[in-house]
């Protein structure tokens, strides 16, 4: 099952937790705010995460770049779809 989550803190444990759901992806339009927020509550609520990079957009390239490698050096593994979604 897909389900897309933002503000994790606030609803999404309770979707999530009693599906047994261990990993959730991250994907969306603004990595600097929606999707990192994203990754912090969901590693924090205790799931592995994975970030989409290929699936993820930012205004300019070089802070996404910036932003992604940040995600992946404290919380998340970052690779692009078709590596994470085998």
């Amino acid at each position: 099952m897909n389900i897309g989550i933002e503000g994790m803190a606030v609803w999404g444990q309770d979707l999530l937790i009693p599906r047994r759901t261990i990993r959730v992806v991250g994907t969306g339009a603004t990595t600097l705010s929606c999707v990192r927020a994203m990754v912090v509550d969901a590693v924090q609520s205790g799931f592995n995460v994975l970030v989409s990079a290929d699936c993820c957009a930012g205004r300019a390239q070089a802070p996404q770049d910036a932003n992604l490698y940040n995600t992946q050096q404290k919380y998340a593994y970052v690779g692009d779809a078709d590596e994470i979604l085998v």
